[in-house]
């Protein structure tokens, strides 16, 4: 969320003429299928056959800033916005199915299961300037109903997306620890202390749990007791969730470099740059990393060796992760992360051919996360608009 109060980069010519352009390679929320939720790979592609054109059968109005996209459940789409408004929404008709205003700021995707929805929660709207002492929670929600089942108190606002493997959440806080809860009740099952703010989710792979952390390092921390197995350099804070991906753990940094790390035993690989902050995660598909910075570009990169395949100048910082969709990669430009101030025209998304870069598609709304998507529609996040999306050529809603 404080990525939003960014200063301009100013570095990027100096980060040019380092080792090329590249970025992290992290993790996300599943993007898609009925529970687009807590897919430890966190690849962010999907095989849902939806491509563009795309028309418009309904929009939610949230009312303020939707940073990170929904999760989906049961033919449902749940997100929460920065003014504390956490919604349930029929995929299907874009209905408001319940909400809850929590009171807290919202940064972060939730995480569903069967019954209940994990919500992160900040510190108390409006969170212009962020009380850094002040408590963060977990929610756990009934997913049919809303209601709070039960909340889990941290040391500082939890910002981080939890993850769900396994019956156990993993998240951090801005408090410097990751905790691993028991998702039935909340309660703890172990902590581990960082040296700075955990702001990003957890990526998971063979029983251990990836988390990077504003003290410039990624650690490795065995899933079952919480055990330090190796922690790296990552040369600056991170906020990008990780990635695991063919024996490779990737995540980049606010410094604008991007590093990938033998899975095993933390071995740097190889280190590459871009002209700006990455806050991006990194989605994959089929062997290429695909990452955006704020340096207005988004960048195909080789994944086993970091190389470039091709960018894409989108007019403005790129800031979300990407979504890669039947062939098209998906991205949106933040027109509130330039001195935190809003560039009217800098808000948008753009599809692309995620083979060559071709430009196949734009929609006039975007800032963070671009979309996800089942198999019978993809959900567009704008600033503050929720976009249910079919193929232009499909009949009915």
């Amino acid at each position: 969320m404080t990525r939003r109060l960014a200063l301009v980069w100013l570095g990027a010519a100096a980060l040019l003429a380092g080792c090329g352009g590249a970025s992290p390679v992290p993790t996300s929320q599943q993007p898609t299928g009925p529970r687009a939720t807590t897919k430890p790979s966190r690849t962010r592609a999907t095989r849902a056959p939806l491509r563009p054109p795309f028309r418009t059968t309904w929009v939610v109005h949230a009312g303020s800033l939707i940073e990170f996209p929904p999760a989906i459940l049961n033919a449902r789409l749940f997100f929460g916005t920065n003014a504390g408004r956490f919604l349930a929404v029929s995929a299907s008709t874009g209905e408001i199915v319940w909400e809850r205003e929590l009171g807290r700021c919202i940064a972060a995707s939730p995480a569903v299961d069967r019954e209940l929805v994990y919500v992160a929660l900040m510190d108390p709207y409006p969170c212009a300037t962020h009380d850094e002492q002040a408590p963060g929670f977990l929610v756990a929600l009934d997913a049919d109903t809303g209601r709070e089942r039960w909340r889990f108190k941290a040391g500082g606002p939890v910002e981080s997306s939890p993850l769900l493997v396994n019956g156990v959440l993993y998240v951090g806080s801005w408090d410097r620890r990751v905790y691993a809860l028991g998702a039935r009740h909340g309660q703890v099952i172990w902590t581990f202390e960082t040296g700075g703010k955990v702001k990003g989710g957890a990526a998971f792979a063979d029983g251990t749990v990836f988390i990077g952390s504003y003290d410039g390092r990624l650690y490795a921390l065995d899933a079952r007791d919480g055990r330090l197995l190796w922690s790296a350099d990552v040369g600056s804070s991170v906020y990008a969730t990780p990635l695991a991906f063919h024996g490779r753990i990737y995540v980049g940094g606010l410094g604008g470099d991007v590093r990938a790390f033998r899975v095993g035993d933390g071995h740097l690989l190889w280190t590459r740059r871009t002209g700006g902050y990455v806050y991006s995660s990194v989605a994959v598909w089929r062997r290429t990393a695909y990452v955006g910075s704020y340096d207005g570009r988004l960048y195909a990169l080789d994944a086993s060796s970091g190389r470039v395949r091709w960018t894409y100048a989108a007019g403005g910082p790129i800031s979300g992760t990407p979504t890669i969709l039947a062939g098209v990669v998906y991205v949106a430009t933040c027109a509130i992360c330039i001195a935190g101030e809003t560039r009217a025209g800098l808000e948008g998304t753009y599809a692309l051919d995620a083979r060559t870069g071709r430009l196949l598609w734009t929609f006039p709304d975007g800032d963070y996360t671009p979309l996800v998507a089942d198999r019978r529609r993809a959900y567009l996040v704008g600033y503050s608009r929720l976009f249910g999306l079919v193929p232009a050529s499909a009949t009915g809603r």
